[in-house]
């Protein structure tokens, strides 16, 4: 190995930023919009290190390179068959960046929640651009509450690392 090289800029070396939906204890996920791609809500930053600015459900990241994750819980009821996919939207080039793998499930009792997944997927941007957290499903409803008194309901969110 050669010698060390310079050192970087100080910072706390995270590079990551986290958003969601949560609502109140008690408070349902709302509904959603079958057969159809669509922006999912997302109403909370949580942390933010990588300077993205956010409104209106997109968000815009600085040129770079980043790993993303992200969930949406989707639930049905009345032993319905329920299909959904998540996606990470490139709206401001029209592409997709990352999207989930096939979900289905068949509800064997009156009731039944699940997440649907984006685990570590990369991509670059050469310029600032404009993303969404975007799902397609079958049955129009996000997410009943879990009925755990005084914690928050959450039922989306997404993690970006800026890898560099």
């Amino acid at each position: 190995p050669g010698p060390p090289g310079p050192q970087g800029p100080a910072g706390n070396g995270l590079n990551k930023a986290k958003l969601a939906y949560r609502v109140a204890s008690g408070v349902g996920g709302g509904s959603a919009t079958a057969n159809a791609w669509t922006t999912r809500v997302l109403n909370t930053i949580l942390y933010n290190d990588i300077g993205i600015t956010f409104a209106a459900n997109q968000i815009t990241l600085p040129t770079g390179t980043y790993e993303v994750s992200a969930y949406c819980v989707f639930n049905h009821a009345d032993f319905k068959v329920n299909r959904a996919k998540i996606r990470i939207q490139n709206v401001t080039a029209n592409t997709t960046l990352g999207i989930s793998l096939n979900s289905a499930m068949s509800v064997a009792a009156n009731y039944s929640a699940y997440p649907v997944m984006i685990n570590s997927e990369r991509f670059t941007l050469t310029g600032n651009s404009k993303i969404e957290l975007q799902y397609y499903t079958n049955y129009p409803e996000f997410g009943f509450p879990y009925s755990n008194p005084g914690q928050e309901e959450v039922y989306a969110e997404i993690v970006l690392t800026k890898l560099q």
